[in-house]
């Protein structure tokens, strides 16, 4: 039987969650968190999920004691990192592909919830994960995320003995009767072998290796309270400027499923309009036949926002 869910804050009461992890739930393709995904979605209709899910959710751990830190990735795509990036949309197409959140999608995510009265946090010389476990480290913070990943990181005592985090949860259940309609959380299952095995490794539901154990950062990252995108511009990395050619890499492993195609392109654009930009090289992945068989094919187009609204053309890679 499993555990019952936490429905109190436990000192210091700090709750810091890993945001993109839960944002189809926030944007309504998940009738609960972790359930299965809600066909044919609408763009409107999501955006006010989004409003309203992260309002409650605020709400709700207020009520329970929590004091909420939502720690989210900035878009940052250095050549090296989109390389890496890509290979791995690649490979989720071929596999048989996803909802891909737009990765961009964050800032519409910290932007709802900073409306709302959470910290939003962005993670800035480090990727999120590492950087949320060191500062859930040093803060005696729990931790709210379906990652696994979080059950790798380590730190060792003088005595030399290992040890994890451990206040950690999976999934959450608003407005849970069993805590007058407040937040619930579902704590993360642990493995008892992360402790008896030296060499463990973490494997996933579908059968996949993430490695070993990985120790704590030696400091816990920079963060920023506001969204620092840093894009790839002619082939240099750069800051975010205002009103020249942006170029944003996506993957898009559910390119086939038209509505939720549809759904993602929305969100990207939106992200774009928020960022003030007018003129952006957008480049997706998609299955195209080919004699062998179907192949993975990546697409340029050069979207320009003009008084009618967005239009787009196609554009060399």
């Amino acid at each position: 039987m499993g555990l019952p869910p936490v429905t109190k804050a436990s000192p210091p009461n700090l709750l810091y969650v890993d945001g993109l992890n839960y944002m189809k739930f926030f944007l309504g393709l998940e009738v609960n968190s972790g359930s299965a995904e809600v066909s044919d979605p609408d763009f409107q209709v999501c955006m006010r999920n989004l409003e309203q899910t992260t309002r409650q959710f605020m709400q709700e751990a207020k009520q329970s004691g929590w004091r909420v830190t939502v720690f989210l990735d900035n878009c940052k795509h250095d050549p090296a990192e989109v390389v890496k990036w890509w290979a791995r949309r690649q490979q989720a197409l071929e596999d048989g592909g996803s909802t891909c959140i737009p990765p961009s999608t964050t800032l519409l995510l910290g932007n709802a919830f900073q409306k709302a009265g959470a910290t939003v946090k962005y993670s800035w010389g480090y990727d999120n994960d590492p950087t949320l476990a060191a500062h859930a480290h040093v803060d005696d913070a729990a931790v709210l995320s379906r990652d696994g990943d979080f059950l790798r990181f380590y730190g060792k005592k003088a005595s030399g003995e290992t040890y994890f985090l451990q206040k950690l949860f999976s999934n959450f259940n608003l407005g849970d009767p069993r805590n007058g309609g407040k937040l619930a959380l579902w704590r993360k299952r642990i493995p008892a072998e992360r402790y008896a095995k030296k060499d463990w490794v973490l494997e996933t539901g579908v059968g996949e290796v993430k490695g070993g154990r990985t120790p704590f950062l030696s400091h816990a990252p920079q963060l920023s309270s506001e969204y620092l995108l840093i894009t790839e511009r002619e082939g240099e990395v750069v800051s975010k400027r205002v009103g020249d050619l942006s170029a944003f890499p996506f993957g898009f492993p559910c390119a086939e499923e038209e509505t939720v195609g549809s759904l993602m392109r929305c969100l990207r654009l939106a992200v774009y309009q928020v960022l003030g930009e007018t003129l952006v090289k957008e480049t997706t992945c998609r299955w195209v036949d080919d004699r062998d068989g179907k192949v993975v094919e990546r697409q340029a187009h050069l979207w320009t926002l003009t008084r009618a609204g967005w239009e787009r053309e196609e554009a060399r890679e």
